[in-house]
């Protein structure tokens, strides 16, 4: 039997909660079923454990940055909807702000039919400026 291709997405691997429970979570899954990638930027200080987990291809993504950039997030979306085009998982399942919307946008347009989102907490505040909230 085939296995079930998943792809979860982080932005990046810095110390940090939804990074540690992301990692925690890729290492549980069964790898006789499941076919494991994980997209993220270069970098961050969890890297090399994500790399030490066996059965789980390691994506990097440089473009994929926390920051609105309008340049990179547009070659993010682009780059991967054209991986998930190509790779055609089953579920794409996304951590963190950036990587949740360019991951689902991207996951949508590429024709992917489950696609999950699991918030770690809230990157948006009343504080900040209303367009950068937006």
């Amino acid at each position: 039997m085939p296995k079930i291709k998943v792809y979860e997405v982080i932005t990046k691997l810095e110390l940090g909660g939804a990074q540690l429970s992301t990692l925690e979570f890729v290492q549980s899954l069964d790898k006789e079923v499941y076919d494991i990638s994980l997209l993220t930027s270069r970098g961050g200080e969890l890297l090399p454990d994500a790399s030490s987990i066996k059965g789980v291809k390691i994506v990097l993504m440089p473009s994929l940055r926390r920051e609105i950039n309008l340049l990179f997030d547009c070659k993010t979306l682009l780059l991967m909807y054209l991986l998930f085009k190509k790779e055609k998982p089953h579920i794409v399942h996304t951590h963190s702000s950036k990587a949740g919307i360019l991951g689902r946008w991207s996951a949508r347009l590429a024709g992917i039919r489950s696609i999950v989102h699991t918030v770690h907490g809230w990157e948006f505040h009343e504080y900040q400026n209303k367009l950068k909230r937006r």
